[in-house]
């Protein structure tokens, strides 16, 4: 590793402010702006993973389509580590790679994109688990992160319900607020990046090519070899996203404490980040992510990840920092 850890370099105090997000976990609360974005979801266990369904985007789109998500989640079963589905009139279906294990796309009329994916359960118990994936969403719509007893009030809210899908149980959310601009739009190629309220300015390394952005990224770039580059934004604490990286490798999750004495600080810009690699477990042992966490402003984090085989992650490690040392991150 290069550098220091961040751990001898930041006061404990505001390390642990800067991991956990915010100090005080805030209840649900009703908004005085309008909800223009909705994200309908379900999670179901499967032994050591869980399978997602993912529906989000403008309700104008997603709830015309909220019977169709409906039908479709009823009818998931897996066959051979694949899943299927019973598609409505008009729907198709692309297999996906990597986590992503299919994309369902409405009629064209639906600008929108139903995604399934397969995430490993790590030393995780299913209710957190519940709770860390509804936090998530809930910062995606720039909803308030909540306690520990927040999946209670969700329940009663009616944002999560739990109903079984044939012999599967599993947990149906349907959430609703402002996706943030940046995450809804798509990126230029190259040079300054203007994306809703984020502007980037970047140096793309010789080599690298842009694969454009998507609604959860800002910006996705080729660097070769079999590697990735992207760079998103979400609210919440270091340590959740940290240990979501991990648990995409198969990794347990860390503490707080664990976390920090892992990483080093590096410049993104005029702004301080906070950089760790992680190689996978031992059924992921190929596979690696370099991180890098930039706190902004008001709960707003950005993330800058290369993930690819970890030979290769570590053969690009400089042109890496330095790509991230160019950025500007609004």
């Amino acid at each position: 590793m290069h550098g220091p850890a961040l751990s001898k370099l930041v006061p404990p105090l505001v390390l642990l402010a800067l991991l956990a997000g915010c100090s005080d976990g805030p209840t649900i609360q009703t908004r005085t702006v309008p909800h223009r974005d909705r994200t309908l979801a379900v999670m179901t266990l499967d032994g050591d993973a869980a399978w997602f369904l993912k529906l989000s985007g403008p309700d104008v789109f997603v709830s015309p389509l909220e019977e169709d998500f409906t039908a479709i989640a009823e009818s998931l079963r897996v066959e051979d580590d694949t899943p299927r589905f019973d598609l409505p009139e008009g729907w198709s279906r692309e297999d996906g790679t990597g986590m992503r294990s299919a994309t369902l796309t409405p009629p064209d009329d639906f600008p929108v994109e139903l995604v399934v994916t397969k995430l490993p359960v790590v030393g995780v118990e299913p209710e957190t688990y519940v709770r860390m994936n509804y936090d998530r969403w809930r910062g995606e719509l720039q909803l308030p992160r909540l306690s520990d007893g927040g999946v209670g009030r969700g329940r009663e809210a009616g944002e999560i319900a739990d109903r079984k899908i044939g012999d599967r149980e599993a947990t149906w959310f349907d959430l609703r607020g402002n996706i943030e601009p940046a995450r809804m739009s798509r990126v230029l190629p190259a040079g300054d990046i203007r994306t809703g309220a984020a502007v980037l300015s970047l140096d793309l390394p010789e080599g690298w090519k842009s694969l454009g952005g998507d609604r959860f990224r800002l910006a996705r770039f080729d660097a070769g070899q079999g590697v990735e580059v992207s760079i998103s934004n979400a609210r919440g604490g270091m340590a959740a996203n940290v240990n979501r990286w991990r648990g995409q490798l198969e990794l347990p999750p860390q503490t707080d404490q664990e976390i920090a004495a892992e990483m080093e600080p590096i410049r993104a810009g005029e702004d301080r980040g906070f950089l760790i690699r992680l190689v996978g477990g031992e059924d992921a042992a190929d596979d690696s992510i370099v991180g890098v966490v930039v706190p902004k402003a008001r709960d707003l984090t950005y993330f800058v990840k290369m993930t690819g085989p970890a030979g290769r992650t570590e053969a690009m490690d400089e042109a890496f920092r330095a790509f991230v040392r160019s950025l500007e991150l609004g």
